[in-house]
């Protein structure tokens, strides 16, 4: 499990490293480097806070994956 906490601040970019099979997004100077179905994953989980935000969702809501990556990438744990 990921925890990340930071106080950078700053416009958000994202870099494909394709030699290193990772996509990076860059925050100021933090860096959050994650394999692509992380980073899809985490994308999903992004646009359901949106669209919560966005249909008048008054209370936080916590995202949490499916089941481990582990078994979605069909490695045994």
């Amino acid at each position: 499990m990921v925890a990340l906490t930071t106080t950078t601040r700053g416009a958000a970019s994202v870099d494909t490293r394709p030699r290193a099979k990772t996509v990076v997004v860059q925050v100021g100077t933090a860096l959050l480097t994650m394999t692509p179905a992380e980073a899809r994953e985490l994308a999903e989980h992004l646009a359901a806070g949106a669209d919560a935000i966005d249909e008048g969702a008054t209370e936080g809501v916590t995202l949490s994956p499916r089941k481990p990556l582990e078994h979605q990438q069909g490695v045994a744990a």
